[in-house]
């Protein structure tokens, strides 16, 4: 699922904003309802000293991305757009005096004029609101990304197609609010990569994802609650694991084959893992299992050196 906000008072945020600087891009899948309005699908910034947004102009009918202090810096991708339709953004924001903006991967337009130097320390993030408030987006947002760096054209043109952000650049990825989808089992406002959970404001609801999404079946990081000593995992957790080699009956895994998660705590001397954690390794022979990995259950396995 999507969320929708209708343009009342409807909006997300993330206040302060955790992407206070330049060299940023942002990619998203829109879809509104009403082109009649001036709207505002994405903003970061403070009005009064300067903020960057994204809008669908109501008499072009295109979207429109701006870096707004002392001028108005529009850049404008050429496709004309249609009520209903779900559609993929992107905007690299470089400079404080150059930005460029692509609708569908494509009808790219630029703009490298500046706008007199910005200030974004009291910047706000927000979705479907200009500044603090809100009513301002009459549609659907889905799949937000921001990321870390400027992506090329072709990887631009990857997340165009349906390939989930986790899956495109994961090394620049910043922050990520799929609001719904596979990775979530509804509109979720949690941030899938970093910790910046959106606040809701008046009532947005749930409306159909954007469809033909491609969710990563390989390595990805993956959130989970800290396991127990012997290795079990807690909860309702899950973990992905991919290989290109085979995965044998009784847990062998054959082949050159790798599988890996990224660790943000220390690994105990007994396997234990301490707050949200995950383990990696790779293998180019066999790692045998001494558990197995069948619902709730624990895995253990004999590593090659000194955990």
């Amino acid at each position: 699922m999507a969320v929708n906000l209708d343009k009342t008072t409807d909006y997300l945020d993330v206040n302060p904003s955790p992407w206070k600087k330049w060299g940023v891009t942002w990619s998203f899948w829109f879809r509104t309802s009403d082109l009649s309005n001036y709207q505002y699908l994405l903003t970061d910034g403070n009005g009064s000293v300067g903020i960057r947004y994204v809008s669908i102009h109501p008499t072009l009918d295109r979207l429109q991305a701006t870096r707004r202090w002392t001028t108005y810096q529009n850049a404008r991708p050429t496709l004309v757009l249609s009520e209903n339709v779900w559609y993929h953004g992107a905007v690299t924001w470089n400079t404080q005096d150059e930005h460029h903006a692509w609708v569908n991967g494509g009808y790219k337009d630029s703009n490298t004029t500046s706008a007199g130097v910005m200030n974004l320390n009291s910047a706000i993030f927000g979705l479907g609101s200009y500044e603090a408030g809100g009513g301002d987006c009459d549609g659907d947002l889905a799949e937000i990304a921001i990321y870390d760096g400027i992506l090329t054209e072709d990887e631009i043109k990857s997340l165009a197609a349906g390939h989930c952000p986790l899956s495109v650049r994961p090394d620049l990825l910043s922050g990520y609010y799929p609001l719904g989808g596979l990775l979530v089992p509804k509109a979720s406002l949690l941030d899938r990569w970093g910790s910046s959970t959106l606040t809701s404001h008046g009532t947005p609801d749930a409306q159909d994802h954007p469809g033909g999404i491609i969710y990563p079946s390989g390595p990805r990081r993956v959130l989970v609650p800290s396991p127990t000593a012997g290795g079990a995992i807690a909860g309702s957790s899950s973990i992905t694991l991919g290989a290109t080699g085979s995965i044998g009956a009784k847990g062998a895994l054959a082949g050159s084959a790798s599988f890996s998660f990224a660790p943000t705590a220390a690994i105990g001397g007994r396997g234990a893992l301490g707050g949200v954690a995950a383990v990696g390794f790779s293998t180019v022979a066999s790692v045998q299992a001494l558990g197995t990995l069948a619902g709730a259950a624990s895995l253990g396995f004999t590593p090659a050196g000194v955990l």
